[in-house]
């Protein structure tokens, strides 16, 4: 079972070591004693992206394979309540993904532990590595744990899943460094497999809101990048919203890892069930049972005005292009890369971005924190969109190596133009 369901990490695993003879069992047993430790205090607990950057760090980490612990930080018996109940929820969702991967609570860190220290909390104690994780409602960043970090009270989501996204690279690639120096590999690029020091990224933002209405939004695609966009929706605070989400397809146990919003217990049931279970008061999930495709074209109009994609198919990105919605978000990724853009409409089109069909339909290597990455950064651009945030022509695709988000390679912003071959603008 914990084979399988890390099947698709253990192939991209492969690609960074360089060394496909070394037995699964090895990759598996590296991951499995790679373990993370996140620390916090009352004060930094009272926020809730921090309490997000919590619950989203430890998913990720024990999604690809690695263990947690959570260890409280000069938190007194009038906020040990609130603590238990988070590290409960937090314990009972990571713990329920891959077998062998544990979430549990400590009194202390240990000097195996890579630690994940949470704003300006003040720790002391044992580790392998140590981080210090700030941010704010629109960026996040991992610094050194001699920074002095500062207190988390940002109220939107997003620089907490910044943060989390990058800090959930370092316990993978620990791992796999121990792999290459137990069976002497030399990894074919080895900076990959570096510690970070230190990384930041800043979404383009628009505030704060206490409220924010995103009326209707249609998901075409319940995969992982639809999974981490309504993770990150879910938990935006007096956020509202009609969604519906189209997909025919069922939860593999080869896959299941990336969807944060899915447990072993899911497994064979319907995506969008499964997503639609999650839906609350403010946010409506309406599951669609559809195959996106040029059959079932007719079922989808008429469309909402702002659709997100995130299927791995091409052809279904130009078809929703094709039916003019008034914004189109699109997210895919390729092993450690993401590429997310928004498509207005007057902008140039995803067809333009996406020209011609790679007409991929293997099983593509991933792991959690890369498919996090696109849901994340498509939800963001979503909600800019609905805050009118002018968006920029420069940064209108990016492009995104999440495995080093220090290296100023990793993040590049790109300019869509119109494209020649779009098959859209062919057709017309």
């Amino acid at each position: 079972m914990r084979r399988e369901a890390l099947s698709r990490t253990l192939l991209l695993a492969r690609r960074v070591i360089g060394d496909f003879e070394v037995p699964d069992a090895e990759v598996l047993e590296a991951l499995a004693r790679t373990r993370v430790a996140i620390v916090c205090d009352e004060a930094n607990l009272r926020s809730w992206a921090a309490r997000y950057l919590i619950t989203t760090l430890s998913r990720l980490v024990t999604s690809e394979g690695c263990s947690t612990r959570l260890v409280p930080a000069n938190i007194d018996s009038r906020a040990f309540d609130e603590w238990a109940t988070l590290a409960a929820t937090t314990l009972a969702s990571s713990g329920r993904v891959i077998p062998g991967s544990t979430a549990t609570l400590a009194h202390r860190t240990t000097k195996s532990d890579l630690v994940f220290v949470v704003g300006d909390t003040q720790w002391e104690g044992e580790a392998s590595h140590a981080w210090r994780l700030i941010g704010d409602s629109w960026s996040g960043a991992m610094r050194q744990f001699g920074h002095s970090g500062h207190l988390w009270d940002a109220r939107l989501p997003f620089g907490a899943g910044i943060a989390a996204a990058i800090a959930s690279a370092e316990p993978f690639k620990a791992a796999l460094r121990s792999v290459c120096r137990k069976s002497c590999t030399a990894p074919p690029v080895p900076e990959l497999l570096e510690s970070t020091p230190e990384a930041s990224f800043e979404i383009q933002g628009a505030g704060e809101r206490t409220a924010i209405d995103l009326g209707r939004v249609d998901f075409v695609s319940a995969g992982a990048i639809t999974s981490c966009a309504m993770h990150v929706l879910l938990n935006v605070p007096g956020l509202r919203m009609q969604a519906r989400i189209f997909d025919n397809d069922r939860i593999e146990r080869s896959n299941f890892n990336r969807y944060p919003l899915v447990e072993r217990s899911d497994i064979g049931r319907p995506k969008v069930d499964v997503i639609a279970s999650r839906r609350t008061e403010a946010i409506e999930i309406v599951p669609v049972p559809l195959q996106v495709n040029f059959e079932s074209i007719n079922s989808l109009e008429p469309l909402a005005p702002r659709v997100v994609v995130g299927a791995d198919s091409i052809p279904v990105r130009w078809l929703i292009q094709s039916l003019e919605p008034a914004w189109l978000g699109v997210g895919a990724t390729a092993e450690f890369m993401t590429l997310t853009s928004e498509h207005p409409v007057g902008w140039p089109c995803a067809g333009c971005l996406h020209p011609a069909d790679d007409d991929l339909r293997a099983v593509v290597p991933t792991v959690s924190f890369v498919s996090y990455w696109a849901g994340l950064l498509v939800a963001a651009r979503l909600i800019a969109n609905v805050f009118c945030a002018r968006l920029d022509p420069g940064r209108q695709a990016l492009l995104q190596w999440a495995l080093r988000m220090d290296l100023p390679t990793s993040v590049q912003w790109v300019a869509v133009t119109e494209n020649v071959a779009c098959p859209l603008h062919h057709a017309a």
